[in-house]
């Protein structure tokens, strides 16, 4: 790992992942573009190493068709920048977080911010509450949670889901990998 602490113009951020990352396997790093995350995360795992995930690329994107396969066999501190694209990935983050060894910790990197709405409506649609949730809170992707039964977009970044779905669901990463599925 490259040893960036002579060039690094946020040693508080840094220190804070630093001690975030000690405590616990998975870490999310948050924030809206342009604000630095990336830059962040590139000084504790640089963009060329095997353990740094750009999913923006291509390559990248691709390798996780099979994340077990991309990410089982890596060691140490392992970047997935701009996580939001494959939320999929967040339930087998988990798995590989917990196990008996925890080979490796994970930075996810992502500017995504999500939103739910709740809906009586059996068949719901493009709000001003969405639009301004949307626009306004620059949310990357709504979930519309209604009592129907199919689950289908309603407008680009807008998927109604219904709500006897979300029965089973039973983490936090779980119900997220499930509102927000591609």
């Amino acid at each position: 790992m490259m040893d960036y602490s002579v060039r690094d113009p946020r040693p508080g951020q840094i220190a804070l992942l630093r001690a975030a990352l000690a405590r616990g396997p998975v870490v999310l790093l948050a924030g809206p573009r342009q604000c630095g995350k990336t830059t962040l995360a590139r000084m504790l795992v640089p963009e060329d190493s095997p353990n740094y995930f750009d999913l923006e690329d291509p390559v990248s994107f691709d390798l996780f068709d099979q994340p077990m396969t991309a990410l089982e066999p890596l060691r140490g501190l392992v970047v997935i920048d701009e996580v939001q694209r494959r939320p999929e990935l967040f339930p087998i983050l988990r798995v590989l977080a917990d196990r008996r060894d925890a080979p490796a910790r994970f930075l996810r990197v992502g500017d995504g911010w999500y939103g739910v709405e709740c809906k009586r409506a059996d068949a719901p649609r493009m709000t001003r509450s969405i639009h301004t949730a949307l626009d306004d809170l620059r949310l990357a992707r709504v979930a519309v949670v209604y009592p129907g039964s199919k689950r289908y977009a309603v407008a680009p970044a807008v998927d109604a889901v219904p709500l006897r779905t979300l029965r089973s669901i039973g983490t936090a990463e779980e119900l997220r990998a499930h509102l927000w599925a591609t």
